[in-house]
């Protein structure tokens, strides 16, 4: 998943394919612990899926290794309209800055994990998510999770 249709490279250790990226600068790394297996990837955005999605339930799990950000800005329209709790990985000292601002920019909160629907004011503020050690948060519609049902 990406923020647009595409032929991309992804890149994966050989003794773990679970660690790969379409990002350079976290495969880069990646080549000192291991070989690289290097294959051109079909990528597709998730707003792509919105008509099939239809009225269904829907959360959305994004763990890409570094491209969380383009995931997101390639899934606005299922945010908009279907207003999903999202979980997704963002490293410390990475775009969590742009992620935080694309988030709130469609009313939605951040709130590190574990969460829960009944616990009040667990949202995160810019700085608090900045320098937050946690690597796995959860974006929770504002205005309440629909889960893809309409109001």
């Amino acid at each position: 998943m990406g923020e647009r249709d595409d032929c991309v490279t992804l890149q994966y250790p050989l003794r773990d394919t679970w660690l790969g990226s379409t990002e350079p600068h976290v495969t880069r790394p990646l080549q000192t612990l291991d070989t690289l297996k290097t294959v051109r990837v079909r990528q597709r955005r998730l707003d792509d899926y919105l008509a099939d999605i239809g009225s269904r339930r829907l959360l959305i799990k994004i763990d890409t290794e570094g491209s969380q950000l383009r995931v997101l800005r390639g899934g606005l329209e299922i945010l908009r309209q279907k207003h999903p709790l999202v979980i997704f990985e963002s490293w410390p000292g990475s775009e969590r800055g742009d992620l935080f601002e694309l988030l709130r920019s469609i009313a939605f909160d951040v709130v590190a994990l574990p969460w829960s629907p009944d616990a009040a004011s667990q949202s995160l503020d810019l700085d608090a998510f900045l320098v937050s050690a946690a690597n796995d948060f959860i974006a929770v519609p504002r205005f309440g999770f629909r889960g893809g049902h309409e109001r």
